[in-house]
């Protein structure tokens, strides 16, 4: 017979064991903070990319089901709101972030998507994780592509375009890589 302040309940209350229901991230960050962290519809891409490549890491490093589809969930909305600020100028602010004080170096590679374009297949993929269709060994594959692809979105927005020239010390922008 249990003892009337037993800590042992029935039907025991999500966290009652005191395990987290989920795991801490491998980054420092709880699982809380990564659900919960802000993602406001006029953020800037330069916010919302690290912030997929958080989500989508910590997607691929968890075990947990409801995590795995909190994550996708989450990751959805981050990919969503990227999408929809793609297409605007860059503000001052974001030019200046993203000048270097010396100009990129030459990238030749074959495989160099638009933005737009690689943003819709990662969102795509994140759908294809949220609908529970593929086998466990498909969504592992499906999950890897998904981390590589959000990284290198996120490489490719976050990476420097602009230089100032040596002759400009004033602060202002030379030159232009791409825009």
């Amino acid at each position: 017979m249990a003892n009337v302040d037993s800590t042992t309940f029935a039907r025991p209350e999500p966290g009652a064991t005191g395990a987290d229901v989920f795991p801490h991230a491998w980054c420092g960050v709880s699982m809380d903070e990564l659900l919960c962290e802000p993602l406001h519809f006029k953020a800037s891409f330069l916010a919302l990319a690290p912030a997929c490549s958080r989500l989508v890491a910590e997607l691929l490093e968890t075990h947990s089901t409801a995590a795995r589809l909190a994550l996708a969930g989450r990751l959805m909305l981050a990919l969503s709101l990227l999408r929809e600020d793609l297409p605007h100028p860059l503000t001052d602010a974001e030019r200046e972030a993203l000048t270097a004080d010396q100009p990129p170096a030459a990238v030749s590679e074959d495989f160099m998507p638009e933005p737009d374009i690689l943003c819709d297949y990662c969102r795509t993929l994140t759908e294809i994780l949220l609908s529970r269709t593929q086998t466990v060994p498909g969504e592992k594959v499906v999950a890897g592509l998904l981390f590589e692809l959000v990284n290198y979105l996120a490489d490719t927005l976050t990476a420097p375009r602009f230089y100032r020239s040596p002759e400009a010390y004033d602060g202002s922008v030379a030159g232009a890589e791409n825009e």
